[in-house]
């Protein structure tokens, strides 16, 4: 008897805490908890973590009064962070690792607070291997046939890349791509392939000996491409042969181009250019001052030094002089192109088998077409030949058809 009171009493006091007045206890699992899972690398590296490359975070959250805010704090392997969740789940976050320069063990914890500002947290040991950076890679180097000079590149790592460009033979910085989209820079080498004359006289190289590419990631690895150009078909100097030549084969409106006038062996004896008629179209105009005799030497004066054949006849100095007593606008032809007579005067020079620069000038374009260079040799009187001596007879150069590639030059 006595031990079934007793048993009628424990009954009641365990109806009294579940039933009646008395409060219920949450479900466990309705408690709040978070658990943080193994951390995955996304690097090239991957599933391990690395210093400099992406890595995951995954918490999973359990409870019932959301919102639930988390803070990650990564024990100093990556810059900490925060999340968040309207409802129970997984909360994920990518980070970028620190870089370390060798492996090295940490702590990650994860926090969660829910709208009743009741937290939990959560921790988890990770180790990160030390920074191994590779350098970018060039996938692609080309020079296409309107100068523009493309660079693709890569990175495995995903970081950032910088371009720069320098000529091969003096390592001149040649400044930033004109355009990059994503990995792929472009650089207009218009300018810095135009022939040089002296080149072209030389049958061969360009002076500047070709292009080199180098990228670089955002940590300062870098890659150096092979050189690229630096060659052009260039032609001989034909005997008894007069041309003008180009220095660009495109330009733009207002832009000047410098016209090189060059003769190959001379059939007769040669000291004085009595006259070379440059025929162009009409929208082209000479620029003052740019007339120079011999090699341009781009040192302001028309006369000095004494280069080119000037210097190969000996002269002690030289008269050059464009147009007719200063008028520089030339004859209009009436077909849409005009001439400007040049004249070279030297003096106490030698009569020589000419061959090489007579003179150079530069040409400015004022409407967009072709234009094309050329020689007058004859409008109602010569207007192209040289002599021996002020009384001796003219000459005629064989050829002035001025037919080669770099004779023609587009504008935009």
């Amino acid at each position: 008897m006595f031990r079934l009171s007793i048993a009628i009493m424990l009954l009641s006091v365990l109806c009294s805490c579940n039933g009646g007045g008395g409060s219920k206890s949450q479900p466990f699992n309705h408690k709040l908890q978070i658990t943080l899972t193994d951390p995955v690398g996304l690097g090239k590296d991957a599933p391990l973590l690395a210093g400099g490359q992406q890595a995951r975070f995954s918490a999973v959250v359990t409870g019932v009064n959301g919102p639930f805010n988390i803070s990650w704090n990564f024990g100093g392997g990556a810059d900490n962070t925060t999340s968040s969740l309207a409802v129970a789940g997984t909360s994920t976050v990518d980070v970028p690792m620190k870089v370390i320069s060798g492996q090295q063990d940490y702590t990650a914890t994860a926090t969660v607070t829910d709208a009743a500002g009741v937290s939990q947290t959560s921790a988890i040991n990770y180790q990160l291997l030390g920074w191994n950076n590779s350098a970018p890679l060039i996938e692609d180097l080309t020079l296409s046939s309107s100068n523009l000079l493309t660079v693709t590149a890569s990175d495995e790592d995903g970081d950032e890349l910088s371009f720069s460009l320098r000529r091969g033979i003096d390592d001149k910085d040649l400044g930033p791509p004109d355009s990059v989209d994503g990995n792929v820079a472009v650089w207009d080498l218009s300018d810095e392939l135009a022939p040089s004359p002296n080149d072209i006289l030389a049958n061969g190289n360009l002076s500047f000996g070709g292009f080199i590419a180098t990228v670089t990631d955002e940590h300062g690895a870098s890659t150096e491409s092979e050189q690229l150009g630096g060659n052009f078909e260039a032609f001989p100097l034909e005997d008894d042969t007069l041309y003008a030549i180009a220095s660009r084969r495109s330009a733009k409106v207002g832009n000047r181009v410098r016209i090189f006038v060059a003769t190959g062996d001379t059939a007769q004896p040669f000291l004085y250019l009595n006259s070379c008629a440059v025929v162009v179209e009409n929208d082209a105009r000479l620029v003052p001052n740019s007339l120079d005799g011999g090699s341009f030497d781009d040192d302001g004066a028309a006369d000095t030094p004494m280069d080119g054949v000037w210097a190969d006849v000996a002269a002690s100095s030289i008269f050059v002089d464009a147009g007719f007593g200063g008028f520089l606008e030339g004859t209009d032809l009436g077909d849409g192109t005009y001439y400007i007579p040049f004249h070279v005067t030297p003096f106490n020079g030698t009569p020589i088998t000419a061959n090489g620069l007579l003179f150079s000038f530069e040409l400015e374009f004022r409407k967009p077409g072709t234009y094309h260079l050329g020689f007058l040799e004859h409008n109602v009187i010569s207007r192209t030949y040289y002599s021996d001596s002020l009384d001796g007879p003219d000459h005629f150069w064989s050829d002035i058809s001025n037919n080669h590639d770099y004779n023609t030059i587009v504008v935009e």
